[in-house]
């Protein structure tokens, strides 16, 4: 039997909100985290509105529509904004359709 190499050092880890994970990790993480709420800044979410909630809330939806959109702020900014207007424009957040059931 050969001598048997040394493993690579495992990765340099930093400790984040989910614990441990490697530092490019945690840093991908900070950035899509501050590009989410440069999203909801730009357009003047508060964070509580039905349409948001139920496409999974403040922080997720925004990441969501970042990651479809390869972190283009402008392309995800236009899509979540037409996307929360077709659900205001069509009721999908109020009465019968805002039920658990349905979202």
């Amino acid at each position: 039997f050969g001598r048997r190499e040394d493993p690579a050092p495992p990765p340099l880890l930093a400790r984040g909100r989910c614990g441990e994970m490697p530092e490019a990790e945690l840093e991908a993480e900070e950035a899509l985290a501050a590009q989410a709420q440069a999203l909801q800044q730009r357009l003047n979410l508060r964070g509580d509105e039905p349409g948001l909630r139920a496409l999974g809330g403040v922080p997720r939806a925004l990441e969501r529509f970042l990651l479809s959109h390869r972190l283009d702020l402008d392309a995800a900014a236009d899509a979540l904004r037409a996307t929360l207007a077709y659900r205001a424009e069509n009721g999908l957040d109020a009465g019968a359709a805002a039920s658990p059931e349905v979202i």
